[in-house]
């Protein structure tokens, strides 16, 4: 009968052992570059999944605006020298902007949301806007784009009824 071996033991020896090596180091990584990452970018994450991406001695941010993206590079030479001084072994580092995850193409939302109307519509200007959405439902293959138009259609004709 063979010893009990601990789990972490029986991973280190299995085939995931290289994932988990790179997860390891993605972690170390996250950690110190968490604080600063987020002194220059307030709303970024290290942590999250998605914010890093490492490849080999790559090291890729996702950023989730332009703007979170433009003030990431500019922290990028702080965040390669705190980097080299912990002994991570990150060559260069990459930001691009990650757009964000929407469904496959041609996938219909269950329930379609449209985006509230805030500003106040003149009565005439409502009328106009739920006479277009009448006929592009008419003309429109059913698609995504026909149930978003519905979707409005509905909102416009409450927003009349009012």
């Amino acid at each position: 009968m063979r010893p009990a071996r601990s789990l972490a033991a029986a991973l280190a020896d299995s085939p995931a052992a290289g994932l988990l090596h790179k997860l390891e180091r993605w972690r170390r990584i996250a950690d110190i570059i968490a604080h600063d990452a987020e002194r220059i970018a307030p709303d970024f994450n290290a942590h999250d999944p998605r914010a890093c991406e490492l490849r080999e001695d790559e090291l890729i941010l996702n950023a989730r605006s332009a703007a979170q993206a433009a003030k990431l590079r500019q922290g990028l030479p702080g965040l390669l020298k705190l980097l080299h001084h912990q002994g991570a072994q990150v060559c260069q580092i990459r930001v691009r902007v990650q757009p964000t995850p929407t469904g496959y193409p041609g996938q219909a939302s269950a329930t379609p949301t449209v985006a509230p109307i805030t500003p106040p519509l003149p009565p005439s200007a409502a009328q106009g806007a739920a006479s277009m959405a009448r006929e592009l439902v008419e003309t429109l293959p059913d698609s995504p784009l026909k149930t978003q138009v519905q979707a409005l259609q509905r909102a416009l004709r409450k927003r009349l009824n009012r």
